[in-house]
């Protein structure tokens, strides 16, 4: 139940699950033992109900508006013509959850692998599969079965599904595709995600609802006597005492404030820290690692000149000791997978405008195709800035800073005129093209736009990283963070690769497999 500071404030709870969206899923997992407290700190509203949420159509009208988005910032982007962007994290119960753009989907065997071979034993497809199972409520199609992911779990909580209604542009699209070469993928949610497809959502496709952690997780267990949520409470410190002959840290207790007033809650077992990318590092002061910024998975265009490229660059960079042997170990990963052809890119089919600075005319009809880089190879980070926790951090994606990226989307957005002007998709498209516009063609033309129209799904992990503390890791494979006996981080700031997927079904995979490592059943 919610309940205001003052009725949780210097009370002991076993577990202190601090923020957004995997919190609620670890929250209601541990809260099935009834012999066990549990409270969660959530920095925002509750915002429960809400149709804003609620309500798939009306998604868009939340980003920037600060009753459900904190919106963030970055710093100017060097290679970007130093514009500042957008960071938008959701500000209520469930995180970002409320506010994402609903995509479902888990990533290839080869992302997930890459946890284990970069030094997490067990981490790997096997394990992590078992807990996207766990999560998943999918609900079968009834029609266009043939074009869909249905190789989806039924049991788990969050609903997932297809909408009612297919874009009419759908088919045509994955038949544009199939002409290019590009298959429909068989069975893209068993690790195999090469090829066209229709990506399940997180809608409930019976109710018409968006489906997320505060609706799916935590209102059907709300009634527990041993959950307990405050929210508009901003975490300001985790307190700790040190053993003083190993300096290894314990948590005892958690200060943060709500409506002006200070208030602390003292630590019984554990501390679980599920606030994000930008909460972890104003907690604890912490050393970010690096951060890999954008989304999925679903064709590998030919590449091989600027491949080579980076990869002798790369190396040449590793022998002049120019790249920490951490950071040279994920490029190693991330460069066989170009070899081996991974899917490295996404194409997403969006039926609507999406305009920059142009308006739709009266009585026109738009699509947007929108391109994403799966593994970018440019690196950024999360720095505070100030004692103050509850100072926004400097947030630095550095988009562009390996030229790989830059390159990469221009082939990209080339592909992506490719399959508008294929059969079937060509009939279909009677006007100009918007944006970049028939005028923008040379290769350099193209990366101008980019830099000055690029954006980003703010899919981002690492911050946290789960690695050897000698590469520069933050937490060990039990998800606790090194050098503590109790304060753990489950999100996927701790995802030390970055996966070719969008991050929510990961997200939530991680709240149920952190929930069960708390509970002593694996590891």
């Amino acid at each position: 139940m919610i309940l205001p500071a003052s009725q949780v404030s210097a009370k002991v709870f076993d577990y202190i699950v601090i923020g957004k969206r995997r919190g609620l899923v670890v929250a209601t997992r541990l809260s099935e033992d009834p012999s066990v407290s549990v409270l969660v700190i959530e920095a925002g509203p509750a915002n429960l109900d809400d149709p804003e949420i609620l309500n798939p159509a009306r998604f868009a009208n939340r980003f920037g508006n600060p009753q459900y988005d904190w919106a963030f910032q970055t710093v100017p982007q060097n290679h970007c013509k130093n514009r500042a962007l957008p960071f938008p994290r959701g500000k209520c119960l469930g995180g970002s959850s409320s506010l994402n753009f609903f995509q479902y989907h888990r990533p290839a065997k080869s992302d997930i692998d890459a946890f284990e071979e970069l030094g997490n034993p067990g981490w790997n497809w096997e394990l992590l599969g078992r807990y996207y199972t766990k999560s998943e409520h999918f609900i079968e199609p009834v029609e266009n079965r043939e074009v869909m992911a249905t190789d989806c779990a039924h049991h788990g909580p969050l609903v997932v599904g297809y909408p009612r209604m297919m874009s009419g542009f759908e088919l045509p699209f994955q038949m544009a595709m199939k002409n290019l070469g590009i298959n429909l993928a068989a069975h893209p949610f068993s690790g195999n995600t090469k090829g066209a497809w229709f990506t399940p959502m997180t809608i409930d496709p019976i109710e018409g609802v968006r489906s997320y952690a505060a609706n799916n997780y935590y209102q059907p267990n709300a009634t527990r006597d041993n959950l307990h949520v405050v929210v508009c409470a901003q975490v300001t410190k985790i307190v700790t005492k040190p053993d003083l002959e190993s300096r290894i840290l314990t948590a005892v207790e958690v200060a943060f404030v709500c409506e002006g007033v200070c208030h602390s809650v003292k630590v019984g077992k554990e501390v679980i820290l599920s606030a994000g990318q930008t909460s972890g590092t104003r907690m604890f002061g912490l050393p970010p690692t690096c951060m890999a910024f954008v989304p999925l998975a679903s064709i590998t265009p030919a590449q091989e000149t600027i491949h080579t490229s980076l990869a002798k660059s790369i190396n040449d960079d590793i022998f002049a000791k120019k790249i920490p042997p951490s950071l040279a170990k994920q490029y190693a990963i991330q460069l066989r997978h170009q070899r081996d052809r991974e899917p490295s890119c996404e194409f997403v089919l969006w039926p609507l405008f999406k305009p920059i600075l142009d308006m739709p005319l009266p009585g026109k009809q738009y699509i947007c195709v929108a391109t994403y880089i799966n593994h970018p190879f440019s690196r950024g980070s999360i720095h505070i800035v100030s004692s103050n926790p509850l100072v926004p951090p400097n947030i630095d994606p550095k988009y562009f800073e390996c030229e790989y990226d830059l390159l990469q989307l221009v082939e990209q957005i080339k592909f992506c005129r490719k399959i508008l002007n294929q059969e079937p998709m060509q009939r279909f498209l009677t006007g100009n093209e918007i944006r970049p516009g028939a005028q923008v063609q040379a290769d350099s033309e193209i990366a101008d736009f980019l830099r000055s129209d690029m954006s980003s799904t703010w899919h981002t992990v690492g911050s946290c990283s789960m690695l050897p503390l000698a590469d520069g890791g933050v937490v060990d494979r039990t998800l606790k963070v090194y050098n503590t006996t109790n304060i753990r981080i489950v999100d996927i700031s701790v995802i030390p690769l970055h996966i070719g997927a969008h991050t929510q079904a990961t997200a939530y995979a991680l709240g149920e497999l952190g929930a069960d490592i708390i509970k002593g059943n694996i590891f």
